[in-house]
Order: structure tokens, then sequence, then C-alpha cells
């Protein structure tokens, strides 16, 4: 399984209709950033792989979504 991970620009919706495994953090300049953000949301394939919105880092979801 491959995910992504995105800042609040992106909206979840193409990955609900797709399957794709997407996470959301916001308040982010740079990548780096995003690792270290805590996940506002997911998709419900995201979430299925362990990504907990509220808890889950960026770098977490990356990883947890990779397997």
């Amino acid at each position: 399984m491959k995910g992504n991970l995105g800042c609040g620009y992106f909206s979840l919706g193409p990955a609900e209709k797709t399957g794709d495994c997407f996470a959301v953090v916001s308040g982010v300049k740079n990548f780096e950033e995003m690792l270290e953000a805590v996940v506002l949301s997911a998709s419900s394939a995201a979430r299925a792989a362990g990504v907990e919105a509220g808890v889950t880092t960026g770098r977490e979801a990356l990883i947890l979504m990779e397997q």
C-alpha cells in the first residue's frame, strides 16, 4: 500500500472516491514540518492502515501507509 501526505490545501474527497491512502496536516510551511505535524484528517484507507487523526504524525502516517 502506498500513501500520500498533503497540507490542508488538499481535499480528501478524491482519495475517498479512488480508495487511496491520504493524510492531511495543516499549519506547515515545508516538508519537514509536514513530517512533524499531527494528522488533521485521513481517508478511510489511511485510517484502515492505522492513521489516526489528532494522534499520528505525518512521518508515522507515511510509514503506516507504506506497509
